[in-house]
Parts: C-alpha cells; sequence; structure tokens
C-alpha cells in the first residue's frame, strides 16, 4: 500500500522508487537488433486491446516506424487526419530508447513497512522511448487521483512529456476496446474541425 501523498520528498519509498526508475531507464539498449521490443527482442505488447495487441519489434525510431504502428491500430480511421496533427511535434523529435516497465500500477508494486520489496508483471516491459513509461503510467492510473499525486510526489516524470500524453490521450480514445465513440465525450478535441 502506497503512504499518504502528503509524505516528506525523503521519505524512503520516494527515494527507492526513484532509484528503481533511474536504474531501469539507464539499461543499456541491445546493440544489436530492433530499437523497439520486449526484453528478448520479439513482440511488445500494447495494453489498450483486451486481446492485448502485439506491435512487431521496430528497427529505428527515427524514421516513425513505430509510431506508425501505433496508428495502424486506430478503429476510428475518421481521426486519423487529426491524430496525425496532435502526433507531428512528437514524432518530430528524437528520443533516447529506454528500457520501461509499461505498467507501474499500485498492484505490480510491493511494499512493506515503507520499502520497495519487489517490482513484478513484467509481460509489457521492453525497449521503448523516454516517454513510454510517463504516458502508461498515467493512462493506466487515470482515475485514480490519488496516485497521480503520488506519482507527482516521486517526481521523476516532472511534466516534461506533455504533447506526447496529449498524443497518447487521443491514442487511447481512438484505439482498441479503449476507444470512445465520437459524440460520446462532449467537446472531444478529437471530433472537432480542424
Amino acid at each position: 500500500m502506497f503512504p499518504e501523498v502528503n509524505v516528506p520528498d525523503d521519505h524512503t519509498l520516494l527515494v527507492e522508487l526513484r532509484d528503481a526508475l533511474t536504474q531501469l531507464r539507464s539499461l543499456p539498449a541491445p546493440l544489436s537488433g530492433p530499437q523497439i521490443s520486449n526484453t528478448n527482442g520479439g513482440p511488445t505488447i500494447w495494453a489498450r486491446c483486451k486481446d492485448r495487441c502485439l506491435l512487431p519489434p521496430v528497427n529505428t525510431i527515427t524514421d516513425s516506424e513505430f509510431h506508425e504502428l501505433l496508428f495502424q491500430q486506430v478503429s476510428w480511421t475518421s481521426r486519423l487526419e487529426r491524430l496525425r496533427l496532435i502526433a507531428k511535434p512528437v514524432h518530430s523529435r528524437d528520443y533516447r530508447i529506454t528500457f520501461t516497465h509499461s505498467d507501474l500500477n499500485p498492484e505490480n508494486i510491493l511494499v512493506k513497512d515503507d520499502h520497495v520489496v519487489a517490482i513484478i508483471d513484467w509481460e509489457f516491459a521492453g525497449w521503448y522511448p523516454e516517454y513510454w513509461e510517463y504516458t502508461q503510467l498515467v493512462m493506466q492510473n487515470l482515475h485514480i487521483r490519488p496516485q497521480e499525486e503520488f506519482w507527482k510526489r516521486v517526481g521523476f516524470f516532472s511534466g516534461q512529456y506533455i504533447e506526447e500524453l496529449k498524443l497518447e490521450r487521443a491514442l487511447w480514445h481512438s484505439t482498441g476496446d479503449m476507444y470512445i465513440a465520437p459524440g460520446v465525450i462532449p467537446n472531444d478535441y478529437l471530433d472537432q474541425p480542424m
């Protein structure tokens, strides 16, 4: 169980989580093989689909091959043009490829006496663009306000991936079993004329 949000910044759990994320993200990427892949160089699992979308390994991120795979999963194809506009600032940036857990929710972080005992459930883990851990963390804990506040206190991502989160949110509204049909959300920016 995570402690209350109002713990000091040097609280043991916050320090240990910062350290664990720093260590994970500093693991060197494989020197050969695909840049974006699971831990064994194979397909990655994308959590937006009930049957778990498998994305094949991608050799480079610089030519947006990875991002094109994400667009191929969009259920509401009428949104593609709008999604590409939202994606433009994200896809124009260079990103480090970092080792990523991709499923950091409370059930996967075992805590005892305010110490991280283990991080479990690594099926989504792999090598991803550096923003992926943050966008997946936010989207998977979307309706859990204390969690959002807790991760802000961990302070690892400090709001540096705002455009990436905007794109991820739009993709979640448009993809797989997580999609939201046009017109369901009042004033959905994806349904507004360009």
